[in-house]
């Protein structure tokens, strides 16, 4: 059997029976050749689309991952830095307010003497670090403690018991006093440390704080002047001896026209 190509198309021979059989050009060039060419290419469509598939599979994983990291970033950013950033600008707030209320109000301390060329109070940059949690040793008796007044007679405040903290490395306490118009979780706290008389008040500084549950939030940045400072017709109490701290709290309100 032999097989030739001639005007008539595929020609096939036998030489056992003389039989000679043709495929016509039609068959061959118009429906084998396209048909194998299409049977091809849909394999190969079918592989580009496999291909294609997995790209997009891989590009929607990248897509997700991205997405993952840059949320995961977002969050460490906040957890790292909002919160104190958010602190800085809450106490930047709070005391432009001061500012406002010592030039502005009617029952400011400055005499109107000192208001008209006031224009801001004297703080210590806003340090978070003297912002914490100190735990509360409570009094275990009622107790009236008699503390001498700048400018006026001693008076008599309840000694609600002490704070225990830690700053820089070591640890401290002070006495905290409730006042008569002052509710059992708000607390007194007047007190002394090494800027006293240097950039700060000599006669010490007074934090309002508040008790949580056996804790006190004690804020040094929030730390004041007792308004004896601005005007002699106040009297102000002077903190006890105990309340007297070895460290500089470089924190709060400085020293009055300074």
């Amino acid at each position: 059997m032999s097989l030739r190509m001639d005007f008539r198309g595929i020609v096939i021979e036998s030489s056992s029976d003389k039989n000679t059989n043709y495929f016509p050009p039609m068959v061959t060039s118009s429906t084998f050749f396209p048909a194998f060419i299409n049977r091809i290419s849909e394999k190969m469509n079918g592989n580009l689309n496999l291909i294609m598939d997995i790209n997009n599979r891989k590009n929607s994983t990248y897509v997700i991952v991205g997405v993952a990291i840059v949320f995961i970033i977002i969050l460490i950013f906040q957890f790292i830095s909002g919160p104190s950033d958010e602190y800085v600008l809450e106490m930047g707030k709070t005391r432009a307010n001061r500012n406002e209320f010592f030039k502005t109000s009617l029952e400011s301390p400055l005499p109107d003497s000192l208001k008209a060329g006031f224009e801001q109070l004297e703080y210590f940059s806003v340090d978070p670090s003297y912002r914490l949690m100190a735990e509360f040793l409570p009094s275990t008796e009622y107790q009236l403690i008699e503390l001498p007044q700048a400018g006026g007679k001693p008076d008599f405040y309840e000694n609600a018991g002490q704070v225990k903290f830690k700053l820089r490395g070591n640890t401290y306490f002070l006495t905290t006093f409730r006042q008569a118009e002052g509710g059992r979780k708000n607390l007194f706290i007047p007190f002394r440390d090494a800027t006293s008389g240097k950039t700060t008040y000599g006669g010490g500084r007074y934090i309002d704080a508040q008790l949580i549950g056996e804790q006190v939030k004690l804020d040094f940045n929030s730390a004041y002047n007792p308004y004896c400072v601005y005007n002699l017709d106040y009297v102000c109490p002077i903190p006890p001896e105990e309340n007297t701290l070895s460290i500089a709290i470089e924190a709060g309100e400085k020293m009055f026209g300074k």
